[in-house]
């Protein structure tokens, strides 16, 4: 302790009484700047200054896109050639399809008849790979139809109004129900559907957020989509889009547009066959059984590929087909992973 503070400790401290001479100073130019006020705008009106309550601008809405924007783009003309086979198509979605992917009104270095050999032998393949692969297990969950949950939802609307309007507001706010409005919901689930799974009324309680959250108008336009994967994948994204700064329809017209996109870009992409994934297949079993191995063990755990024995792979790739892109290598490995997980659900 120095000689300073041992002395400051024997006396107590003073309340700081402040400099009377400068608050006398602002005193002064507070009164003088009233005065100058007062002589240029004259004297307050009795009872004060009246006070505006602010208010959110009622600003316009921005107007809400047609309906055919996304579903249906800008006709372009084909040949009648590629139209009379597009007619011959058996399967009705693949062709509708392919419509929708043709009549995209975007510049593209692929021609027409690239884009539907493309697509009707990427079908021909689907169709070969679930032959082999059989038909999927049946689901553990109660498939919920968008008429059930509009059902369920007037049957909410009616027999709990609160509820029901306090789903719109969330809806509205672009926010998650709690816990306890969640829990009503699903009793109120229980009651009206009774026999199922608790996990199933957990589903149709995000089914219900989603049609509360996202408007009719764009449900109408994403089920009017030709492409049922593209559908369900849009229709998971909507129900997790809170919070981003883009609207749900900004979400729609991106995901339709990078799938059209990824459509042409793969017409102009190596033609894989069946046979090519099954020639490497057995190149792999015989030539690489290590790696053969290890891809097999990969799909019966359920594991992440490791990245040395997938470096092995491609490049064994580049060696028996050179002179292609990555992107080509990379989707023929998942179809090659994908026979192998066929050959691991064999017991091979």
């Amino acid at each position: 302790m120095t000689e300073s503070s041992r002395s400051h400790a024997h006396h107590p401290l003073r309340p700081n009484v402040g400099d009377r001479s400068h608050d006398q100073q602002l005193q002064q130019a507070v009164q003088s700047a009233n005065e100058h006020t007062q002589r240029e705008l004259g004297p307050l009106p009795v009872g004060g200054v009246p006070v505006q309550a602010k208010r959110k601008p009622d600003l316009p809405k921005p107007a809400r896109p047609a309906p055919e924007t996304v579903v249906i783009h800008a006709s372009r003309s084909i040949s009648s050639e590629l139209q009379a086979r597009i007619d011959a198509l058996r399967d009705a979605d693949l062709k509708a399809h392919i419509l929708f992917i043709l009549a995209d009104p975007e510049p593209r270095y692929s021609t027409d008849e690239q884009i539907v050999e493309k697509m009707v032998v990427d079908q021909e393949e689907a169709i070969e790979r679930r032959r082999e692969q059989g038909p999927p297990p049946p689901s553990l969950w109660h498939p919920w139809s968008d008429g059930e949950v509009f059902g369920f939802i007037e049957h909410v609307r009616q027999v709990a109004p609160q509820d029901y309007a306090e789903l719109v507001r969330l809806a509205h706010d672009k926010a998650e129900a709690g816990e306890p409005l969640s829990q009503r919901i699903r009793a109120l689930g229980e009651q009206w559907r009774p026999g199922l799974k608790s996990l199933d009324y957990l589903f149709l309680l995000d089914k219900v957020q989603l049609h509360t959250r996202v408007d009719p108008d764009l449900l109408a336009r994403v089920e009017a989509l030709p492409h049922a994967p593209l559908r369900a994948h849009i229709l998971r994204i909507l129900g997790r889009s809170l919070g981003h700064p883009i609207t749900h329809e900004q979400v729609v017209d991106a995901m339709v547009r990078n799938h059209v996109d990824g459509i042409v870009k793969s017409a102009t992409s190596y033609n894989w066959r069946k046979r090519d994934e099954t020639e490497f297949v057995e190149i792999l079993r015989t030539q690489a059984p290590e790696d053969y191995a290890g891809l097999l063990s990969q799909e019966v755990e359920d594991a992440d590929i490791d990245d040395d024995l997938l470096g092995r792979v491609f490049a064994r790739m580049e060696q028996w087909r050179p002179g292609l892109e990555g992107y080509d290598y990379s989707r023929f490995l998942w179809w090659v992973q994908g026979r192998i997980a066929s050959d691991a659900r064999k017991g091979e």
